[in-house]
């Protein structure tokens, strides 16, 4: 049983090591109250002026200078570690280096919560800039008269004045849930342009030799085996190709099903026979023409649903191509119904991304080592 001396009690009710922290011990609500109410300078000013209030403010100054949002949430996030362990005065920090060792740690845990790890070096370097910059400018309102440095220009006009805690934590909160939407759209986008370069990369001869080892793993599985109705797509070049999977089920006499993109964003399914014809999509993509001969089959109708994807998790997470097709058809079919077949580099144990609500989750996954995951 862990020392009771060693744990930390927040705001929200958590209770954990604060030097042994993870991202699930992180809470952007204890963030908000704790900054609110911690006031800079170790409390040597004029009037009250917290550390939220001035995280608001580099954030605000940010977006003046129109840098992106992932730079922005920086600024906003950027002092998160006093929220946990507080902040020492810069000089009795600067004879703590253990000190410093610590408060990096817990921020790189901070960064992973909020996905900040994907900010580049150049952005980071914007934020600390920023923080001194707002620094120069706040002394000579929060502390003294005299110039203790050279007050840097700024772009925005911050808050210089005694505002109430409750207010700066419902501000920093609002700003947080502003930017944070967005940034996570941002991420996923980023994940997406990556894996797209990975899979652009690989030779036409390692994704046929991994093709050909899928399909082997694939036959062997009872979910293949007991279908009779099968739904697989027109892969674009980059994506995992169905070809040997579809030679495959022609040979065995199983019906083969492509979608259809409807209006509201989901996906329907029409058989595909010697009688269809199909049409290239604004995405590029090839699907079948509805046509009175090719009746419309909802998802679960089907015995099979192969989702194609670009990045997967172990744990079966998945980035799609970002319009959320399969993940609205497939809400309400049974995990046993569906897979994904991939490469060896569309699946990694880290998930780096934000996962939604909304998000499926792919039961079993496929690659040339064999089942990923399976249900």
């Amino acid at each position: 049983m862990e020392d009771k001396k060693l744990l930390m009690n927040t705001y929200t009710g958590r209770v954990f090591n604060p030097l042994e922290m993870v991202p699930d011990n992180v809470a952007i609500e204890d963030i908000a109250h704790a900054l609110s109410m911690i006031c800079r300078g170790n409390g040597h000013l004029r009037f009250f002026y917290s550390v939220g209030l001035h995280s608001i403010n580099c954030a605000q100054e940010a977006i003046a200078r129109g840098y992106q949002t992932g730079t922005v949430l920086a600024c906003l996030l950027h002092d998160a570690t006093e929220a946990y362990i507080a902040d020492l005065i810069r000089p009795v920090k600067n004879q703590l280096p253990e000190y410093e060792v610590m408060e990096n740690n817990l921020f790189e845990v901070i960064k992973e919560k909020f996905f900040l790890q994907h900010l580049e070096e150049k952005e980071w370097a914007k934020v600390w800039a920023i923080d001194y910059e707002m620094l120069s400018n706040e002394l000579l309102t929060i502390l003294t008269d005299e110039p203790i440095m050279e007050k840097a220009p700024l772009l925005s006009s911050p808050i210089l004045e005694e505002r109430s805690m409750r207010a700066v934590e419902l501000e920093f909160l609002k700003l947080f849930n502003e930017l944070f939407e967005s940034y996570q759209k941002e991420v996923k986008n980023l994940k997406r342009a990556q894996q797209k370069r990975i899979l652009e990369d690989m030779t036409s001869g390692k994704r046929r030799a991994e093709e050909k080892r899928v399909v082997e793993w694939l036959k062997g599985m009872p979910q293949w085996i007991e279908a009779k109705t099968i739904a697989v797509t027109m892969p674009m070049r980059i994506e995992f190709q169905l070809d040997l999977a579809i030679q495959e089920a022609r040979l065995l006499g199983k019906q083969l099903f492509v979608p259809v993109t409807m209006p509201d964003k989901t996906l329907v399914f029409v058989e595909w026979n010697e009688q269809t014809t199909f049409k290239r999509t604004s995405f590029g993509a090839l699907e079948p023409v509805i046509d009175s001969a090719h009746p419309i089959f909802e998802a679960k109708d089907l015995d099979l649903v192969i989702v194609p994807g670009l990045l997967y998790s172990t744990r079966g997470d998945r980035i799609g191509f970002g319009g959320g097709y399969y993940d609205r058809t497939l809400q309400k079919v049974d995990d046993y119904r569906i897979l994904s077949l991939a490469y060896t580099t569309q699946v990694t144990p880290v998930v780096d991304w934000p996962i939604f609500e909304t998000d499926i989750h792919i039961p079993t996954i496929i690659t040339s080592e064999g089942v990923v995951r399976d249900v």
